[in-house]
C-alpha cells in the first residue's frame, strides 16, 4: 500500500483520499459478496483499502509505471525489474483470479480516479483506463499482446463485477457489431442443451481429412470450421492456464440465476475447456494442435499436459454446449460420401511418396491411353 501512496505528491493527503472513498462504500461492499461478512466496517474498510491499493500497484508496475519510491539506498531496495518480476509472477496471477480473492471492481475504479488525480509523475497515465490495465497483467496467458489494450483507451465499459468478470467478458466469442467485443458482449444462443456431442479427437480429425489452422487475432472463443478448415484461436497453457479456466468455469457458474427462464447461460469458457477435451485426448492429439501453432505449450516437457483440459471438465455438469453446432458440422463434414471417398483414396494408395508418385504415374499413363485410343477410333471413322 506504501509503494502505491509514494507514487502521489503528498502521501498522507492521499491516504486520506483512499481511506474516505472506502469508507463511503463500505456498506456497499459489504453487500456485494454472497456471505455475510462478519467483521466491523472500520476493519472491513481497512482490510479493502490494503488489498485494493496493493492490486493498483500490481496494474501500474506492470504496464512499466515503475514507483519512485524504488530507489538506491533504501533498506529493501531492489531493481525495477526484480519487483516488475515480483508483482507479475505466476504464483501471484492465479491469486489474483481467484474465485473467492475478488474484491469489488467499483472500489478499484474510485481509488484509482484518486491515485491518479495525486500522482506525482502522471506521464504515462493519461487516457488509459482501469480495464486496460487490469487485464494486462494476464496477456501472457491469453497470448494477446497485440490488443492488450483495447480497453485501456476506453471511455465506456461494462459495470464489471470483479477482476475475474473483467477476464471473462474478454474469452467471449466477439461481436460484429462492436469494435471491441469486451467492451459490448453479445448474449448468443446455446447451440443445445446437452454437451453430449460426437467429435473426433484432433489427429483422427486430420485423418478424416480436417485441416487445422491458428486463427489471427481473434477472441479465444472465436473458433470456426468452413470448408474442411478448422480455425481456433491459439492458447496458452502454462502453470496458470489450468486454476484460470477452473475459476473462469466457476464464475460463469455461480453467475446464473436459477430463476432466470433462460437458465444457465454464458457458459462460454466451460464450453471452451469441453471442446478442447474432446480435441485432445492422448499427447498425439497435443503435438497436432502445438505443431499448428494452435496450443502454445509453456509447460516444458511435463507428459501429461494433454490431460489438463480432462482434469478440468471432471465433475463438472455443463447445460449449454456453445459448440454444438460447431461439432455437428465437423462432424456431417467427416462422413460426407466425397470425403470419405477421398480419406480412402489417401488411406490407400496416397499413404507414402512412392505410392503417391505410382497412382499420378498410372494416372497420366492412363490419361494418355485414353487419348491415344480416341485419335485412333477417330481416324478409323474418318476414312
Amino acid at each position: 500500500m506504501l509503494r502505491l501512496l509514494e507514487r502521489t505528491k503528498y502521501v498522507d493527503h492521499t491516504f486520506h483520499e483512499c481511506k474516505d472513498a472506502v469508507d463511503g462504500v463500505i456498506e456497499v461492499v459489504r453487500n456485494s459478496y454472497y456471505t455475510e461478512l462478519d467483521i466491523s466496517s472500520e476493519l472491513l474498510s481497512n482490510v479493502i483499502l490494503v488489498d485494493a491499493c496493493f492490486l493498483l500497484e500490481v496494474f501500474f508496475t506492470n504496464i512499466g509505471i515503475m514507483n519512485s519510491g524504488i530507489r538506491s539506498g533504501d533498506e529493501d531496495f531492489m531493481s525495477a525489474n526484480e519487483y516488475k518480476k515480483i508483482l507479475t509472477s505466476s504464483g501471484l496471477r492465479r491469486d489474483l483470479a481467484l474465485l473467492e480473492n475478488q474484491l469489488p471492481f467499483f472500489v478499484l475504479e474510485r481509488l484509482f480516479e484518486v491515485i491518479c488525480r495525486c500522482l506525482e509523475e502522471p506521464i504515462g497515465i493519461q487516457g488509459i483506463s482501469l480495464p486496460g490495465i487490469a487485464f494486462s497483467i494476464f496477456k501472457r496467458d491469453f497470448n494477446c499482446h497485440h490488443k492488450v489494450f483495447r480497453l485501456g483507451t476506453a471511455k465506456e465499459h461494462p459495470n464489471y463485477r470483479h477482476l475475474l468478470d473483467l477476464i471473462s467478458n474478454y474469452t467471449r466469442p466477439s461481436s460484429s457489431s462492436s469494435p471491441d467485443p469486451a467492451l459490448s458482449p453479445r448474449p448468443l444462443p446455446m447451440s443445445q442443451q446437452s454437451p453430449t456431442v460426437h467429435l473426433r479427437n484432433a489427429k483422427k480429425l486430420s485423418e478424416a481429412g480436417i485441416h487445422f489452422e491458428k486463427a489471427e487475432e481473434n477472441m479465444l472463443l472465436d473458433i470456426e470450421f468452413c470448408s474442411g478448415v478448422f480455425r481456433i484461436p491459439p492458447l496458452v497453457i502454462n502453470e496458470c492456464t489450468e486454476s484460470l479456466l477452473r475459476n473462469l468455469m466457476a464464475f460463469e457458474h455461480n453467475s446464473c440465476n436459477p430463476e432466470d427462464p433462460t437458465y444457465p447461460h454464458d457458459e462460454y469458457c466451460a464450453s471452451h475447456v469441453f471442446l478442447m477435451e474432446r480435441l485432445i485426448s492422448h499427447k498425439e492429439d497435443l503435438d497436432t494442435m502445438e505443431s499448428k501453432g494452435i496450443i502454445i505449450n509453456q509447460m516444458g516437457g511435463r507428459e501429461d499436459t494433454y490431460k489438463i483440459f480432462h482434469n478440468i471438465s471432471q465433475n463438472f455438469v455443463l447445460k449449454n454446449f456453445y459448440f454444438g453446432e460447431l461439432c455437428s458440422s465437423i462432424e456431417a463434414y467427416c462422413e460426407s460420401r466425397r470425403n470419405r471417398c477421398l480419406l480412402e483414396l489417401r488411406k490407400k494408395h496416397l499413404k507414402s511418396p512412392w505410392t503417391t508418385l505410382s497412382v499420378v504415374g498410372g494416372t497420366i499413363l492412363l490419361i494418355f491411353t485414353a487419348i491415344q485410343t480416341i485419335y485412333t477410333v477417330l481416324s478409323y471413322l474418318n476414312r
